[in-house]
């Protein structure tokens, strides 16, 4: 009897892939490192960026200090729904300095052009922007990149530029902190004016004159120091030669020495204060 070999195919074991999932304890970017399409889409639309900002010492004291304003960041993206991933923090920056200027700012602009979040948050508009104008062009900027803007405390209400509504009340009311920033401009500047027409102390003193009370009085041995300062620029001495003249001469400055800076400041103030002398 002969024994048939009949080939048998052998099909390879299947094996079990592991799919890996993000743990609980990392932070949203690097959970959403991990997904990918849909999910990663559905993901970044709740990532949202902080943003905190102080000028100075005075508003720390006023209630506007970092640690409240995080605080209250913290609390709106919670009640929101938001994933905070960063807070972003500029402390002794002017409003006058454009956001992507301040080394905070910088690094939250590069962040949303990296697509890396889809809401920004802030306690106020004027913590995030200078002016109106600069106000519109960002808020246009980054809806065009599907951002949102959320103001925690805008007049007593939170709004964000989601909605139709929101953005038309954010338009209007960064016009309306634009004509309050300049109807202040425009009382500081009457009110200066009106001190140095009535000879009182608008700010420093002047060189050539000293401050008795509220009163601007003339000082003669500046006053001298300045017209010979004027006269020996009129007649070609450089900056360098007049300050050697007025410390032989015995004149004495208000620091410890002349120095060409200062007098060349000095002599340029005076001429911007006598343009026809």
């Amino acid at each position: 009897m002969r024994l048939r070999f009949v080939p048998v195919r052998v099909f390879p074991r299947r094996r079990t892939v592991l799919r890996r999932r993000p743990c609980r304890h990392i932070d949203a970017l690097a959970q959403m490192s991990y997904l990918g399409g849909e999910r990663k889409e559905m993901a970044l639309g709740c990532t949202a960026f902080g943003y905190c900002r102080v000028s100075s010492e005075e508003q720390a004291l006023a209630g506007a200090s970092i640690p409240a304003q995080e605080e209250r960041i913290r609390a709106y993206a919670a009640l929101a729904g938001l994933t905070l991933a960063r807070i972003f923090v500029d402390e002794g920056v002017s409003a006058s300095v454009p956001l992507a200027e301040r080394p905070a700012g910088k690094e939250l602009v590069a962040a949303l052009a990296r697509g890396e979040a889809a809401h920004v948050v802030a306690i106020k508009l004027d913590r995030l922007f200078r002016d109106a104008l600069d106000a519109l062009a960002t808020i246009r900027a980054w809806d065009s990149q599907g951002i949102a803007l959320h103001f925690v405390d805008q007049g007593g209400a939170s709004i964000n530029t989601r909605t139709a509504l929101g953005q038309f009340v954010l338009l209007i009311l960064a016009g309306v902190a634009e004509m309050e920033r300049a109807l202040i401009r425009e009382r500081t500047k009457t009110v200066l004016d009106f001190k140095r027409r009535n000879g009182e102390v608008w700010n420093h003193e002047p060189f050539g004159f000293r401050r008795e009370g509220k009163r601007l009085v003339p000082d003669p041995e500046e006053l001298e120091a300045l017209a010979v300062a004027q006269e020996l620029r009129a007649r070609g001495y450089s900056i360098r030669a007049i300050c050697h003249e007025l410390e032989a001469r015995g004149l004495r400055p208000r620091g410890k020495a002349w120095h060409p800076g200062s007098v060349h400041r000095l002599l340029r103030r005076a001429a911007c204060m006598n343009p026809n002398s």
